[in-house]
């Protein structure tokens, strides 16, 4: 990877059975994997409701999100990822 970043190719996405990505501007991967889905009714309504937050979030206007982005910095995780930790705490 390290041999990418040199020649200023930047990838994203999956490749063979790695995903890449960048995170805080370094380009990580991890293995590809195909989560479980046992389809219960409990599991597909706790979809359905994080369907809701991610057209919530995606919603929002750019001056909306960039509080979620700041205070996001702190955890080293994105702004998206704090609004859907709140938005699915507040189902709980």
């Amino acid at each position: 990877m390290a041999e990418l970043e040199e020649q200023n190719i930047k990838i994203v996405g999956k490749l063979g059975d790695r995903v890449y990505y960048y995170r805080d501007g370094e380009l990580v991967d991890r293995a590809y994997f195909i989560p479980v889905q046992p389809g219960t009714d409990g599991q597909r309504a706790w979809w359905n409701q994080f369907r809701r937050g991610v057209r919530s979030w995606q919603a929002l206007s750019p001056a909306e999100k960039d509080p979620y982005n700041q205070r996001a910095k702190r955890f080293r995780f994105s702004g998206f990822n704090l609004y859907m930790r709140e938005w699915l705490n507040a189902l709980a």
